[in-house]
């Protein structure tokens, strides 16, 4: 989701990878990549009602977070 500032962001699951591995999988495929995030239904009372991950910015440098966002992109199309 779109942020002008902050610390995190979420990121929502598409489909394909919110029904093949739920956010949880996803965290797990992400810390297996070296990155780490947490999965959004952590943060839910009962059943939640979309999937994604909340990804920590602050005190990464820019170049870094390009390099990582490549990195989960691959795990992630690895996992599919």
């Amino acid at each position: 989701a779109p942020d002008d500032a902050g610390l995190h962001l979420m990121a929502w699951l598409k489909p394909e990878l919110a029904e093949t591995l739920g956010d949880r999988g996803a965290a797990e495929v992400a810390a297996a990549a070296g990155i780490a995030v947490s999965p959004l239904s952590d943060y839910f009372i009962g059943v939640p009602d979309r999937q994604g991950l909340l990804l920590g910015y602050a005190g990464v440098p820019e170049d870094e977070i390009e390099r990582a966002a490549g990195r989960l992109s691959e795990a992630f199309k690895t996992a599919l």
